[in-house]
């Protein structure tokens, strides 16, 4: 009895021959297969899957780290923040830590850097990240140092058309072993060229924060 079968794109005969028999393989040109040959075979096989694996991958980073960002930064109309910012931090009762910090903005969510240049805590280095919605921004930083467990959350309000930040943060003081809430403030120094604070209107003419206020006094 004959059965043909397909593999890897090569018809093989395989017979019927009884228990223990040599089973030929034979392509379609009537030659016996070698082992080399279903190897070759195989191998092409992995190979082109490895191509196209790596292929959707670098397809799907280039989304995330492109087209991603590009889509929610166009949608977006709410507050830009983005930019170089000074802070001032008291977290003592004489000398405040003053920080100088870098924002970078998609969309909704922000990321960036914290370096304390002068204050108790001078020379010290944060990385946080966070979201920014209804002019409030909320975030999370911790101290790129490994070792030391320094660390805290901040909610801020912007004001004054867009160039302060102000509110509190809550941190962990390792002296105290305790949770301290203290005020901090940004204040803008110079954002990206060709961006602005001020909302884009939307399909209706009105900026986001106008249409929420509308809807608001609709309610009461």
């Amino acid at each position: 009895m004959e059965t043909v079968l397909s593999l890897m794109g090569a018809p093989i005969n395989y017979y019927d021959a009884g228990v223990g028999a040599t089973i030929p393989r034979i392509n379609e040109m009537g030659e016996i297969m070698s082992y080399e040959q279903l190897g070759t075979g195989i191998v092409a096989g992995i190979i082109s899957a490895t191509i196209l694996g790596l292929a959707l991958y670098l397809i799907k980073s280039a989304w995330k780290a492109k087209i991603e960002p590009w889509w929610e930064n166009k949608l977006y109309g709410d507050a830009r923040i983005d930019g170089e910012w000074k802070s001032e931090l008291h977290a003592t009762e004489t000398e405040p830590d003053i920080e100088e910090v870098t924002i970078r903005q998609t969309g909704h969510k922000v990321e960036g850097d914290i370096s304390c240049t002068s204050g108790p805590d001078s020379g010290r280095k944060y990385r946080f990240t966070g979201c920014i919605k209804n002019q409030i921004l909320s975030g999370y930083y911790w101290n790129i140092d490994k070792t030391s467990i320094d660390s805290g959350s901040f909610s801020l309000r912007l004001e004054q058309d867009g160039c302060v930040l102000v509110g509190h943060t809550v941190y962990y003081n390792d002296q105290k072993h305790s949770l301290l809430s203290r005020q901090y403030t940004w204040t803008r120094n110079r954002m990206p060229v060709g961006q602005s604070t001020i909302e884009k209107p939307n399909e209706t003419g009105r900026r986001p924060q106008q249409d929420a206020q509308q809807d608001v006094s609709g309610a009461v």
